[in-house]
Parts: structure tokens; sequence; C-alpha cells
């Protein structure tokens, strides 16, 4: 356990500094700043991610269900993110992982998301269900984002923070007739019949952003913290062993968009993507290249795991390291419309039973921003 948290240390001092490197080369382009914007901006990013470290919790259960194309919605992710685009958003993702193993995890997902001026922010909402074996689960919840603008030039936004929080229920569901192998017997960890329990969920976040200013809707450089399952809500009598919590997760994510190419709109996003409940440690580094109208991309995925765990490696640190290659394609059938698709090739030793895991992602954007104010966002800040 000493060793994981070193590590994340290291990270979380890495993280820092990837993050000041680019807010710097960001605001050299722009003469009208000040030394104050730029002491600001830094101490943002840095309690974006510090504060995920002051809050830590009992860590027992499994961590929530993985996606691959998260670059791609980061609303379920972070509630912070609401409304951090000019219109209206919602999304459908479904998910089969390791194709080919019985009872293998499947997940569903579908968000929406927009801009609510008059609240002084974004509103968003999010429906959930995955299915891993025996347990069931459903998640659904309302999300909000407070705006805060940090910076601008010629009174225009440069630079925004976002502070979110989401509220909704969590319900976790055992069939005890579910079966991997018959001839292994009962399980002895399941009750005799089914179980279902539902509890409420809170969860909180941070998001700050550059908007590029051609096209306020992209973000040329973002920075986010979030927190899952805040109050740690206890499902009882759920299994022969008592009652099981849903731990906290905590998840960091950061981006950078690259203009490539001045004649033609192609652009290079790398983000880092890294979750954890304290006791494994997932992390993605991810390339996307876009193409307009296509979009390709590659992560590598790995984890961290104690080196006591029946899962670990056996090489030299005792951590098992690897988990999965991702290619991912995507389609934007026009400037409202994206398909994307992506494929992991596990890395792990489950790559002996699997095929892989296969995901897609359908997004729309509506044509033009939400009507809930009757004033521009620009005019809403410079009055208040």
């Amino acid at each position: 356990m000493e060793l994981i948290k070193g590590l994340t240390v290291k990270f979380l001092r890495i993280f820092v500094y990837i993050c000041d490197c680019k807010i710097k080369i960001v605001i050299s382009g722009h003469n009208s700043y000040h030394n104050a914007d730029l002491r600001l901006m830094k101490g943002i990013i840095q309690i974006l991610v510090f504060s995920v470290v002051l809050i830590t919790g009992q860590v027992l259960a499994q961590q929530d269900p993985q996606l691959s194309m998260y670059m791609f919605n980061k609303q379920y992710l972070n509630p912070a993110h609401s409304g951090s685009l000019r219109t209206t958003n919602f999304s459908l993702s479904g998910r089969m992982q390791w194709v080919g193993i019985e009872g293998a995890p499947n997940t569903a997902l579908f968000s929406i998301n927009g801009r609510a001026d008059r609240l002084g922010g974004g509103i968003g909402g999010y429906a959930m269900t995955d299915r891993i074996g025996p347990i069931g689960t459903l998640g659904a919840g309302g999300q909000y984002a407070f705006r805060l603008v940090t910076s601008r030039k010629n009174n225009v936004p440069t630079s925004i923070l976002q502070l979110g929080i989401s509220a909704g229920f969590w319900q976790k569901s055992i069939n005890p007739e579910w079966r991997y192998n018959t001839a292994i017997g009962i399980d002895p960890t399941l009750l005799n019949g089914p179980q279902v329990n539902i509890v409420p969920d809170l969860g909180s976040g941070a998001y700050f952003y550059i908007p590029m200013l051609k096209d306020p809707g992209k973000h040329k450089f973002y920075a986010g913290a979030s927190v899952n399952h805040l109050l740690e809500p206890r499902l009882r009598n759920f299994t022969t062993s008592g009652e099981v919590i849903l731990n906290r997760q905590f998840t960091l994510t950061s981006g950078y968009n690259f203009r490539v190419s001045q004649n033609a709109p192609v652009y290079l996003e790398p983000s880092v993507f890294v979750k954890t409940d304290w006791r494994s440690f997932q992390y993605d580094f991810n390339a996307n290249v876009h193409v307009s109208p296509l979009v390709f991309g590659m992560s590598y995925r790995g984890r961290l795991l104690p080196s006591n765990s029946e899962s670990a490696s056996t090489n030299k640190t005792g951590i098992r390291n690897r988990d999965a290659l991702v290619g991912l394609v995507g389609f934007h059938t026009n400037t409202r419309l994206f398909i994307g698709y992506s494929y992991d090739y596990t890395l792990s030793e489950l790559g002996a039973f699997t095929s892989g895991t296969h995901e897609i992602i359908v997004s729309y954007t509506f044509p033009k921003p939400n009507r809930l104010p009757k004033f521009d966002m620009d005019t809403f800040e410079k009055k208040y």
C-alpha cells in the first residue's frame, strides 16, 4: 500500500508540472495576460489535483464501469463538465467487455447536458446500466455545474473553471441463480434469494478549461478532478458476509489540442485519464488525431495492484501493469452527429480467453444554444 501511495504522489507531481507547462505555453501567446492571471490559473490546476488527495476513505468495493472513449463523454465522469460546451449535447454508449467470457461486463450509458445561464452554469443528467456475472447495477442522477470565468481577453472568456455536483441513486442487485460453471455448485457468498439494494449517491468535481477562440465549443486545454460515491453508501444484507460499501472513486483527466496544420483543421489531442479507489489504480494514455470529419486514436491502459494481490504478476515489482491496447475511430457525419467505435486488445492474462472488447458511442449536438436564457452568456457574465 505504501508503494501505491508513493507512485500516486509521483504521478500527481508530474500531472501538476504538465498542467503548469501547458498554461505557460497558452498564456505566452496572449500579451494581455498579467502575472496575477498566471498565478491564479496555476493555483486552480493545483487545487484540482490535490483536492482529490485530501479526500480519503475505506476501499473495499469494485470500481465503476470502464469506458475506453472517455474523452468523448467527460460529463459522466465529472459533473463539473456539464454545460461546458456551447450547446446541448447527448450521448449514448454501449460496451461489450471481454467477449467470449461468460458473465463478462456489459455496459450501457445515456447522458445529456447543456448550458443553463440563468443558473450560472450548466445542468445535465445520466442513466447507466451495467452487468457483470450475477451482479447488476443501475444508476441515474442529475448534475449541476457553476461556471466561473477566471480570465478574459477583450471581454471574451479565455479560461473557465466549473465546479459541479451530482445527486441520484445507485441500485445493486444479485441473481443467485447465475452460474459460470454448474459443476462448481452454489457460491457460498450469495444469499438464497435475489437481493436488490437502492441507495442515494452523491458526487462532485472541478473542471478547468481554455476554450478555442475560433471554436468555443472545443477546449484547447482541460484538466478535471472528480469523486463519485462521496458518502460511501452501504448495501445492507447484500451477501452472506453482510453489507457491502460503494467506495469513493477518484478520477483525474487532462488533455490538450495541438493544431498540426495551419492550412487545414488537423488537431492532435493527447490526453490522460486516471481512476482509483486507493486499492487499485487504472491509467489511460491516449492520443487522437482529428482530421475532419474523421478521428483516429490509440490508447494504452495499465493497472497498478498491490504486490500481495492474487492478480498481481510476478515481475520484479510484483505489480501487474498491463491491461489493454485500444484503437478507436470516429466519424462526424455533420457538425452535429458523431459516431465512434473502439476495440480493446487485452494484454493481461485474460487475453487467452477473450477476443477483445467492443465499444460504440453516438453523440448528437443540437445546432443552436439551448434556449433557457433570453440573453448571451457573455452578456450575463458582464452584468453579474
